[in-house]
């Protein structure tokens, strides 16, 4: 995913593992915490805000045409001696 989003953006597969996530984390947490109506509210104001911006992040058309690289090595900025 993050490889995609060096494209300014995210693939309908990554999209969809996103959305799966939040609705794994949703389930574990009503059933994890008590339902009281103002927990079980925030949960919902909360996740719905995290599926809308999924939703609005823009999406790759195409496989970016440099490829996948899975075995680059990792490039940080280092600070100036």
């Amino acid at each position: 995913m993050l490889r995609e989003w060096e494209h300014r953006g995210l693939s309908r597969l990554s999209k969809g593992k996103l959305f799966g996530l939040t609705l794994a984390i949703v389930s574990v947490t009503i059933v994890v915490a008590p339902l009281l109506p103002l927990t079980l509210f925030v949960i919902v104001i909360i996740s719905s805000l995290n599926i809308h911006g999924i939703a609005r992040l823009p999406a790759l058309t195409e496989e970016p045409k440099d490829g996948p690289r899975l075995y680059e090595p990792a490039r940080f900025a280092l600070p100036a001696p």
